[in-house]
């Protein structure tokens, strides 16, 4: 069954660059940021990004231990928002939102025959 979840978010891309991830099994504190959403009419302030703990936003690899272990430190912080940027995410397994984490993208409305630039999360 494959179950989709549009959440949108800002498209930046990094072509031909190689950026090294944090450390998936030693997250640190969160430095919080701040990031707008894409009509830059709201700004939100989250305590990690996927994509700096090495999540994949192509859709080829499974991205559940990642996003599972942000959700769980976030919670261990006292709760917060975990970001996960535009990009097509696999993850395989169940995701356990803890009480007071947000997994969290921007939302627009899809255009016809636009393509989606905006987050999504397939369930496999």
């Amino acid at each position: 069954m494959l179950t989709t979840f549009v959440v949108g978010v800002s498209l930046m891309l990094f072509y031909g660059q190689n950026i090294k991830a944090a450390d998936i099994n030693n997250i640190g504190n969160s430095t919080y940021r701040v990031q707008k959403n894409m009509e830059q009419t709201d700004a939100f302030v989250y305590a990690y990004n996927v994509e700096d703990y090495g999540a994949d936003g192509s859709g080829n690899r499974d991205n559940t231990e990642i996003f599972q272990k942000l959700l769980n430190k976030t919670y261990e912080l006292g709760g917060g928002i975990v970001y996960v940027p535009a990009g097509k995410y696999k993850v395989t397994g169940s995701l356990k939102i803890p009480k007071g984490v947000t997994l969290r993208g921007d939302w627009r409305k899809p255009e016809t025959r636009k393509p989606i630039t905006e987050t999504v999360v397939h369930h496999l």
